[in-house]
């Protein structure tokens, strides 16, 4: 009732009774409402893929097998090198149970810090400041996350890629062995697999 008062006093005119018409206000109103919040589509869609990769990046933790005697018996931490949009979504996920222990998320951390991480992700940006292979103060069985598929396919190990609008995963079996890291059959059925 009230949507239909709404609709009828606004300057599409007092005439809005058919559906079309009340239809084309109420989509005025939401690009209305878009234009003036600064938001648009494009923000809509990168927000939605960010979201997406804190929910893989959490539940990897689930389907990976860390060598025993790991960085940390207690914690579980998940670390986000840089700045990247997705970390604003791994917070809300802090001191969630994961994999037997307490999610641990560090954002922005610092490469003082990244050695106690079991997961590291890094944005496309952040992964070309350094080469990988050559990064002797990363712990020996993370797991490096990164975007793009070149990011797996020249020796990384887990890579977050589009394709046909889907977020989709690719994975370097042989860096991830070379980790240690035990990857559940789960988890490669999903995934695009490198050798």
């Amino acid at each position: 009732m009230i949507y239909s008062i709404y609709i009828n006093h606004y300057p599409c005119g007092i005439a809005a009774r058919t559906s079309i018409v009340r239809f084309l206000c109420g989509l005025l109103l939401v690009v209305q409402s878009c234009i003036f919040a600064d938001f648009t589509f494009a923000d809509m869609k990168e927000n939605r893929e960010d979201k997406i990769k804190a929910a893989y990046l959490f539940h990897f933790a689930s389907f990976i097998e860390w060598p025993k005697g790991g960085i940390n018996a207690t914690d579980f931490n998940l670390c986000v090198y840089g700045m990247h949009p997705v970390s604003k979504h791994l917070k809300k996920l802090n001191n969630e149970p994961v994999a037997e222990r307490v999610l641990n998320v560090i954002n922005n951390v610092t490469m003082n810090e990244i050695f106690k991480c079991q997961i590291i992700f890094m944005g496309s940006e952040q992964i070309n400041k350094f080469n990988i292979m050559d990064s002797s103060y990363l712990n020996k069985n993370s797991l490096i996350v990164s975007e793009g598929k070149a990011f797996a396919e020249n020796d990384g190990m887990l890579a977050f890629y589009m394709l046909d609008n889907k977020l989709k995963i690719m994975i370097n079996k042989n860096a991830t062995d070379l980790a240690g890291l035990t990857i559940s059959s789960k988890l490669l059925r999903l995934a695009r697999i490198v050798e």
